[in-house]
């Protein structure tokens, strides 16, 4: 019994402290202007596109090699969809009415350790 709360007292801490803030999931639309916008802190930032006609649709990314990373979700696949490589880069997906995309952007490890802010911008044709 005293091993089984002591394992999820162990847990409950790892699990605390390896989870990052998270802002809300913000919607965005393709062929609009391009979307700016930073991260600090471990805040990943979480943007979401619904997709309206079947078809191709092409991400376009930058952002700073070393102090960003990014991660890309399809509603219609399990797990994220593979990295293109490095910024600047430009991912296209055949997608289906009413997939939904969810794109998010954090800080590289070694950028929340010195506190450099993720700066990143992208549009989605």
């Amino acid at each position: 019994m005293q091993a089984a709360v002591l394992v999820s007292i162990v847990f409950s801490i790892f699990a605390q402290a390896s989870a990052t803030a998270a802002e809300p999931v913000i919607q965005v639309f393709s062929g609009t202007d391009p979307v700016i916008g930073s991260t600090d802190d471990g805040v990943t930032r979480f943007y979401s596109f619904k997709v309206i006609a079947t078809g191709s649709t092409t991400f376009r990314l930058d952002a700073d090699n070393l102090t960003c990373g990014y991660d890309l979700q399809k509603s219609s696949k399990l797990g994220f969809l593979p990295s293109s490589g490095r910024f600047p880069l430009r991912q296209m997906d055949k997608a289906a009415a009413g997939d939904v995309y969810t794109l998010s952007f954090f800080q590289s490890r070694s950028a929340r350790m010195t506190k450099d802010v993720c700066t990143f911008s992208f549009t989605i044709e």
